[in-house]
């Protein structure tokens, strides 16, 4: 059973209010984050100062972990509450995958709420997620980069959601989704977050995790990889800084009175480690994701062991009361984790998708446990990693263990 202690209390300077019945909600998706570059979660630079404060005032999952480390299958799964294998979508469009196809059997959270009496507002800021993927279902009013941009940074994305709550009908709920793009590769922060450089720390962090010193991009050029972090780095911080924006404007006019936040990543990034710059893998720098969600009506706490994304839309109703929950929650594979006597299961994840080959590959599949890694490879040698010995999933002991 999970206790609830009061970690801090809120200031007076906080963004938030408690809200009445019935919440508006706003999911802020962050593409390509690493769990572990945020300043909250002990990282050596101050990356993160916005979402640091929504986390001091949060239920954050230490341990949340992607299905899939690719765009548009994972916020598939967090949409639907459901598994790659279930909803069909293993890669981006422009990969070879499937649309997401919704369906009597597969509903979208915002179809869900768009049935029963939200406003739903999707604001996207890249490609893999335009209108036409099928991740707009149930979405009343949309806003996508302008035909033939991939993608368009943050200061435009929050500028575009402004925009667009502000049509919103006041004596409505809504549920607004706003996705942010900027970590992604290219590594091209503006010139003013293009500010970190080397040092001891720095050094020594890299070293511990043992990233590559040079490591190829898609196109199979060495890239430094100091330089590709400190570059990676710049564009969270300026991510960062427009969320931060974003809350103060709404606070401004009142628009987080009655509004329960939920900020998680869809995947992480690989940055040289595990010699990999990208993301697509299996590897924990690329599932791993952040998550929290801000609710006034509770204490902020740490939930420690391993959750999914799937788990991310159950918990959050189990937080709110909302009409008709069994139209979504008959489907979906992930549970509410924060509800009293829940047990910790192991978090399955898989790879469909080799983003250096370009094509489809035998699939892997991992289960993620408190203290250990399993991967299953359709197509070559499992390998199994000791979590508590080794959380940077050094050594394969695969070969020490019984079937």
């Amino acid at each position: 059973m999970i206790s609830w202690p009061s970690l801090i209390f809120i200031s007076s300077c906080s963004w938030f209010e408690s809200p009445p019945k019935p919440p508006n909600l706003l999911l802020i998706t962050v593409d390509t984050t690493r769990a572990d570059h945020l300043s909250s979660n002990g990282y050596i630079r101050p990356t993160t100062p916005a979402i640091d404060l929504l986390a001091s005032e949060s239920i954050v999952f230490d341990r949340c972990i992607s299905p899939i480390a690719t765009t548009l299958p994972a916020h598939a799964s967090l949409f639907t509450a459901t598994f790659p294998s279930e909803h069909g979508v293993v890669s981006n469009i422009g990969q070879g995958g499937d649309y997401l196809v919704p369906s009597e059997k597969l509903t979208s959270f915002a179809k869900y709420l768009h049935n029963n009496g939200y406003q739903t507002l999707g604001v996207v800021s890249a490609a893999p997620l335009r209108a036409g993927t099928g991740i707009e279902a149930g979405f009343s009013a949309w806003d996508e980069p302008k035909k033939g941009d991939r993608a368009r940074n943050a200061e435009d994305t929050t500028k575009a959601l402004m925009t667009q709550m502000a049509k919103m009908d006041p004596k409505k709920p809504y549920f607004a989704w706003v996705h942010y793009y900027d970590p992604h590769s290219p590594y091209d922060p503006p010139d003013q977050f293009d500010r970190f450089k080397g040092s001891e720390e720095f050094v020594n962090w890299h070293r511990e995790r043992r990233f590559s010193e040079e490591s190829p991009n898609r196109k199979g050029k060495m890239m430094p990889v100091p330089h590709v972090i400190h570059a990676y780095d710049g564009e969270l911080r300026y991510m960062d800084q427009q969320i931060g924006r974003l809350f103060v404007a709404m606070h401004r006019v009142h628009q987080l009175t009655n509004t329960i936040v939920m900020l998680v990543g869809d995947h992480g990034e690989g940055l040289g480690q595990h010699d990999h710059l990208g993301h697509g893998g299996i590897f924990n720098e690329q599932l791993h994701v952040p998550c929290m969600i801000r609710h006034p009506e509770y204490q902020p706490t740490h939930i420690p062991f391993a959750v999914s994304l799937t788990d991310m839309l159950p918990s959050l109703l189990g937080l709110v009361e909302l009409p008709n929950e069994a139209e979504f929650l008959t489907q979906a594979s992930g549970v509410d984790v924060l509800v009293a006597g829940h047990r910790p299961r192991p978090i399955l994840s898989m790879k469909r998708w080799d983003q250096e080959l370009g094509h489809d590959i035998p699939p892997l599949h991992s289960l993620t446990t408190a203290t250990a890694k399993l991967v299953h490879n359709d197509g070559g040698a499992d390998e199994l990693y000791d979590l508590a010995a080794d959380p940077w999933e050094l050594t394969n002991i695969a070969a020490e263990k019984p079937k």
